[in-house]
């Protein structure tokens, strides 16, 4: 090129992670931080928010400074394993680093298949590390279950009822704060604990107070409800309108309403 300048389309956004798309100059690879808005760009119409909030932050925060100012085409299987002890001795979980460690090997893939670099150097098992779990899913101890119950029993509603359907439905966080009455359907109240009882989950709340207008699976689901979990949602039903009269409002549209839920 004229004046040894480099033909180029467009520069990428200065510094910003979620910059529109560009197109890099032929001659010269983007820096990691500079292909991650690309990524992340390209990524989110078909990411849930939670997990592209997910992957911004973990780029921002533990992958971008330590390796964002390298080109593409220069990060070697060496580059990657520092990263991961690094992020070890900084503390993480295992499980956390193999999370970061596959979004950067995603950002990695993808810069493959634009031709930008000839293999992904973040691929493979790392298995000197031990990032594969080989055991059973962790989950919380009967011990652990109970002293959290305790501890919600003595904080009292909302939160007795938001741990005790935890426990008993498995649905998440998200899912339980955007429960609507609507959704639950109870059996008669007549001084006996029953069956019978189902709940819908169509949507999920997120931590910024927005609801995703589905859940995490894209589908709604039905989960029958134990005798346990009937007496958790009539005993908080009848504590809810009971704080809404309080109140002055109406009967809440939200199973989990005020600084618990909407």
């Amino acid at each position: 090129a004229a004046g040894g300048s480099l033909p180029s389309d467009s520069l990428p956004p200065g510094g910003s992670l979620t910059g529109p798309p560009v197109r890099w100059p032929r001659f010269r690879g983007p820096t990691l931080a500079e292909y991650a808005a690309t990524y992340l760009a390209t990524a989110r119409p078909r990411l849930a928010r939670s997990s592209y909030a997910s992957r911004e932050s973990a780029l921002r925060l533990h992958i971008l400074p330590r390796l964002g100012t390298l080109r593409i085409g220069s990060i070697t299987r060496q580059d990657v394993r520092a990263l991961i002890a690094g992020l070890l001795e900084a503390g993480l979980g295992r499980p956390t680093v193999r999370h970061h460690l596959a979004i950067l090997c995603a950002i990695l893939t993808q810069a493959r298949d634009d031709g930008l670099i000839p293999s992904n150097p973040a691929a493979g098992g790392w298995r000197e590390y031990r990032l594969v779990s080989r055991g059973t899913p962790r989950h919380l101890t009967g011990d652990q279950l109970r002293a959290m119950t305790a501890q919600a029993d003595r904080a009292g509603p909302p939160w007795d009822a938001i741990v005790g359907l935890a426990w008993r439905t498995g649905l998440r966080r998200g899912e339980l704060l955007a429960l609507r009455w609507a959704d639950v359907t109870l059996p008669p109240t007549d001084g006996q604990v029953h069956g019978g009882g189902t709940l819908t989950v169509r949507d999920t709340l997120y931590a910024d107070r927005t609801l995703a207008g589905r859940t995490k699976s894209g589908r709604a689901r039905t989960v029958d409800l134990s005798p346990q979990a009937v007496a958790i949602l009539t005993r908080h039903r009848a504590w809810s309108r009971e704080a809404a009269f309080r109140a002055g409002t109406h009967s809440p549209e939200w199973v989990f309403w005020g600084p618990a839920g909407l």
